[in-house]
């Protein structure tokens, strides 16, 4: 291999890798119940719910009108009865909402499509392998492993396989895509 075309197959991948925020299973501490959501500026609070998990460090909303309030968001501050987050949308309200709290992991993870592989297991199953991620270990204390299912908000992400580099500085993770919305 020549050294350009070295210079260009390295050029290309760094050109097809993406930053997302991907998210593991949200393990939810207080069941839903319909909140009433206010916002000033770029903090939103949710009120009128009951018996809110205090320990609880994210919150899950859907079902707003305004989408920017929907998804899942790190807790500014909370109580039993209220709950507040930060978006970076336009702020509004009062709407109506559904509401969860609990506790999941965000990581940072660069996204590269992968030509369409597949991955034979022992009792014969096949999965399509068609998208790695790479995250930089040293950023977080609990690290995705093979069977854990992540989200990037709108397609589900099966671990299939992982694999650190060998200096130890990231994990790739190679993944099917199970869900689309």
């Amino acid at each position: 291999m020549s050294l350009t075309n070295l210079i260009t197959d390295n050029l290309k991948f760094a050109i097809s890798q993406i930053s997302v925020t991907l998210s593991s299973k949200f393990v939810v501490l207080t069941q839903s119940q319909v909140g009433q959501l206010s916002a000033s500026g770029t903090v939103v609070t949710i009120s009128s719910v009951t018996g809110l998990d205090t320990s609880a460090t994210y919150v899950k909303v859907s079902g707003s009108s305004v989408s920017d309030y929907n998804g899942i968001f790190p807790i500014l501050s909370r109580s039993s009865t209220f709950v507040t987050y930060s978006v970076t949308g336009p702020a509004g309200g009062p709407v109506v909402c559904s509401v969860e709290v609990g506790d999941t992991n965000i990581y940072t993870a660069n996204k590269q499509d992968a030509e369409s592989s597949f991955e034979i297991f022992e009792d014969g199953r096949e999965e399509n392998i068609d998208t790695k991620f790479y995250i930089c270990k040293s950023d977080y204390s609990t690290l995705p492993s093979k069977g854990e299912i992540l989200s990037d908000g709108t397609t589900s992400f099966k671990v299939m396989t992982i694999h650190d580099d060998a200096v130890g500085v990231t994990r790739r993770l190679d993944c099917a895509s199970e869900f689309e919305r």
